[in-house]
């Protein structure tokens, strides 16, 4: 059978005609079209490979059905140059395909494959197609760091896993913060200050040793110049004795400053550090303790540049009661110091907040009731300059410790609090404030032993536990800290079993999920795809039912004097 060209049966140029009418009827049945000189070859659905590419509108069918199958009926001049379906050619090697599509340039050579190169020879007008390792989305929500191998876009990456436990050797601490996106942790290791810097896909990526000298890090915080400044203490020579440490350390771990602060007490360290207007300075908290075993809570400024401090270092509190500060935020033009404050029996939080520019005080709080022993550990800055303060209560709890979940206005007073956790001991230590509340994360006790689980809570804005989750393998787990990465909450703390402990750093959803594969129908999505907006319902999403809204329990708080009855409505 003759193969005819498009241009022919369109145009139908011969002496014969009835050549021409048997053109023209097998073309209607073949669907030809006028052809132009630059189209390029493509892979039709059915196992066809057309190439209209040379004009000759060669039509190759390998089903097995007949059709075009005659080699009578197959352009030898371009047999060799046909490419399979998977995008490989048989005929080239380490990925290279090449076809006579008559280029001048390499962008007549455009094969429509992200994970292919197209290069022209204008020589003798072929092209031919490399693989490359582009950059490239496998339509996999649940992964990172898509690159192209072998002609195929691949996922390298898990976005949700488990936990990386970090490095060998005993890890404690897990006080983290983000820099450009990059993820560092503050701690110890085998008795020496260490940061440790993770890379994007939240693998380690550096350890950064702090001074020679035994001691901890407690507290990091991104710098305004670049890197880190982390805080904690160096061990002297004299036991029970530290120093203040606060260090600057670069994005790759470069070692840039440290330096002390002066404190008279044998014992202090840093424990908390926020950014100060000028790039250069840095706030810091921490506690010292006397030589009669008393605590007192200090604050200053450090010049990171001359790596020592701008000023003298100030004693917050009265001198009768013994303060602690556990961290440092910022509220608008105001640092606010939290941590703990006792006078004669048992522990209460406290707040303390200063004026940034001029270190006038505030004001001054305390939460929690006598005789008994509370603590805050973590607070967050809400849109209302007000706070989110979270830590420990042992309260009406039968010696058990509760965490402990304080809502304050502006100058510090309480406008609700929270107890929530296992019939064991529970602790916050860490807290994100969002639009429609907060993650809460801490620690939970199994009841039968001392083990421990890292545990997250989701509150809504008026403290009401939406849903928990626990996470552990083997020995106990702290939470320390929690951040939002650039596609997952970044939950930070360290384990500790038998006599090794490591850094833990688990990357979660929304809703607490640690894999992305298992979170099922919920992968990807946010915390507002599962809102009904009634808020006497506790929404969440699980793996195999999807979203659930179920009713909060009767007088359940769900606005400003208003709360929740037995039907789901919020009166007041």
């Amino acid at each position: 059978m003759q193969r005819f060209r498009h241009a022919e049966c369109v145009q139908g140029q011969g002496s014969h005609l009835l050549v021409v009418w048997l053109g023209l009827v097998l073309c209607g049945l073949l669907g030809c079209t006028r052809e132009t000189p630059d189209q390029t070859a493509f892979a039709s659905g059915d196992g066809a490979v057309v190439d209209a590419g040379s004009g000759d509108g060669l039509i190759v069918d390998d089903t097995g059905d007949g059709i075009g199958s005659d080699d009578a009926n197959v352009d030898d001049s371009h047999e060799a140059d046909q490419q399979s379906l998977d995008g490989t050619d048989a005929g080239q090697t380490e990925g290279s395909l090449k076809d006579t599509a008559g280029c001048a340039k390499a962008a007549d050579c455009d094969d429509g494959k992200l994970c292919t190169t197209d290069l022209c020879n204008p020589s003798d007008g072929t092209c031919s197609h490399k693989a490359n390792a582009a950059a490239c989305d496998d339509g996999d929500p649940c992964t990172l760091g898509d690159q192209c191998e072998a002609l195929k876009c691949v996922g390298k990456d898990d976005r949700y896993f488990r936990r990386l436990l970090i490095g060998a050797g005993a890890f404690t601490g897990g006080s983290s913060a983000l820099a450009d996106g990059l993820l560092a942790l503050a701690g110890r290791r085998n008795d020496k200050p260490v940061v440790v810097g993770l890379d994007s896909a939240h693998k380690q990526a550096w350890i950064a040793k702090v001074g020679s000298e035994a001691g901890s890090l407690r507290a990091i915080v991104a710098a305004k110049s670049g890197g880190y400044v982390v805080g904690g203490h160096q061990d002297t020579a004299l036991q029970s004795q530290a120093k203040p440490l606060i260090a600057h350390v670069g994005a790759t771990g470069t070692l840039l400053k440290t330096g002390t602060a002066a404190v008279s007490e044998a014992w202090a360290s840093v424990s908390g550090l926020v950014t100060a207007d000028k790039k250069s300075q840095m706030f810091f908290v921490g506690s010292s303790i006397d030589g009669e075993g008393k605590y007192k809570a200090f604050y200053g400024q450090f010049n990171l540049v001359q790596g020592k401090i701008d000023g003298k270092v100030t004693t917050l509190g009265t001198l009768n009661e013994q303060r602690a500060a556990n961290g440092i935020i910022q509220v608008g033009t105001r640092n606010v110091v939290y941590g703990w404050s006792a006078f004669v029996t048992g522990k209460k939080g406290w707040l303390y907040a200063l004026d940034r520019a001029t270190g006038f005080k505030a004001f001054e709080v305390t939460h929690g009731h006598t005789n008994a022993d509370q603590n805050f550990s973590g607070a967050a800055a809400m849109p209302d300059k007000g706070l989110l303060v979270v830590g420990s209560s042992n309260w009406g709890s039968s010696g058990f410790y509760d965490a402990w979940v304080v809502r304050t206005d502006g100058q510090g007073k309480k406008l609700w609090a929270r107890m929530m956790g296992t019939d064991a001991s529970d602790a916050a230590m860490g807290v994100l404030a969002v639009a429609d509340g907060a993650f809460v994360i801490g620690r939970s006790n199994i009841k039968s032993g001392a083990q421990g689980l890292n545990t997250i809570w989701r509150i809504d804005t008026h403290g009401t536990p939406w849903w928990s989750k626990t996470y552990n393998s083997s020995g106990n787990e702290y939470s320390r800290s929690i951040s939002r990465g650039a596609d997952a909450l970044l939950l930070t703390g360290y384990r500790v079993a038998g006599k090794d402990s490591q850094l833990v750093v688990m990357a979660l959803d929304e809703f607490g999920h640690n894999s992305c594969g298992a979170s099922g129908v919920c992968a990807g999505k946010l915390t507002t795809d599962c809102k009904d907006g009634n808020p006497c319902t506790a929404d969440n999403c699980e793996s195999a039912a999807g979203c659930s809204h179920a009713s909060l329990p009767d007088t359940s708080a769900c606005g400003d004097g208003k709360a929740c009855n037995a039907t789901g409505q919020c009166l007041p």
